[in-house]
């Protein structure tokens, strides 16, 4: 995984990530982990591939981020933006 984060003088920290699908449970994990490890607050994620019955788990593991995405009937493409709720 490629990934790029930096920190604004604001204190904010904003990584983007192509996850190459996102709709497996060990990526969601490994997302999780990443987001807390580095203390994101806004996530900028490429390539989800993510499908309509998987955006329930995604969203109970990311129960701190609003999650912002298009659903796709097909399993290609996809963006999602997480952002922290502690932010609103």
């Amino acid at each position: 995984y490629l990934q790029f984060y930096f920190t604004l003088k604001m204190d904010i920290n904003i990584a983007t990530l192509n996850i190459r699908g996102i709709n497996d449970k060990k990526k969601v994990e490994y997302l999780k982990d990443t987001l807390e490890l580095k203390k994101i607050e806004i996530c900028f994620i490429q390539e989800t591939h993510l499908m309509n019955d998987n955006i329930d788990y995604i969203s109970s593991s990311l129960n701190n981020y609003n999650i912002y995405t298009m659903l796709n009937t097909e399993k290609t493409k996809g963006v999602c933006i997480l952002i922290k709720k502690s932010l609103d």
